[in-house]
């Protein structure tokens, strides 16, 4: 997508703790307060209080590391300026979020979404089997990685999701659990603080 990701920034770095280890090469940041990210491109302040955030370094350029940070994030909407609405709307559209709230109303086609299988578009029940108890989705996949396109403007942007152990939840407002961690490559990879929605976003809003 097109962010400008010079409109987000952490307006307290002077609290980040950063670690290096040089022969794991890994990187570890920590902070005793909450970190406070402006994000004028969407008009939000979040306040992020990080529990874990680790980068492994695999090999040699930007894209050969794996990063892996949560926390829990409360959102301070500063502007309801239709600029921004239109913006976050934007930004909704194919995220994250809309697949997880899409796969919990399993409503995947209606959503724009797609599972695509050996080049061809594949049957979502061929590929996941979706248990609803007490308002959380129980997601089971019959494979480690899942080819996702999401259909925008006639234009297919392709994602990737590395489930693991194959299984993982999703709650009603599209937050999702899965240990070890659900690890998201192409456009849904990109998705970065700066492209964050509260749990509570919906398109009317």
């Amino acid at each position: 997508g097109n962010v400008n990701y010079k409109k987000c920034k952490i307006e307290n770095e002077k609290d980040l703790i950063l670690r290096y280890n040089s022969r794991k090469r890994t990187l570890k940041v920590s902070s005793k307060k909450p970190i406070i990210i402006l994000n004028d491109y969407l008009g939000y302040k979040l306040e992020f209080s990080l529990i874990h955030f680790l980068t492994e370094y695999k090999g040699f350029g930007f894209d050969n590391r794996k990063v892996s940070y949560y926390g829990t994030t409360k959102f301070n909407i500063l502007t309801q300026k239709k600029k921004f609405i239109k913006r976050r709307k934007k930004t909704y559209l194919g995220s994250i979020l809309h697949f997880m709230r899409s796969l919990y109303t399993n409503s995947l086609k209606l959503n724009n979404f797609e599972f695509i299988k050996n080049g061809m578009i594949a049957n979502p029940k061929s590929l996941i089997e979706i248990k609803l108890i007490d308002e959380i989705a129980y997601i089971k996949t019959k494979t480690d990685t899942l080819n996702i396109a999401y259909i925008k403007n006639k234009e297919n942007i392709q994602s990737k999701i590395i489930i693991e152990n194959r299984k993982f939840v999703i709650d009603k407002y599209g937050n999702y659990a899965s240990n070890p961690q659900i690890i998201f490559s192409g456009e849904m990879g990109s998705q970065k603080t700066c492209k964050m929605l509260p749990l509570n976003y919906s398109i009317t809003k």
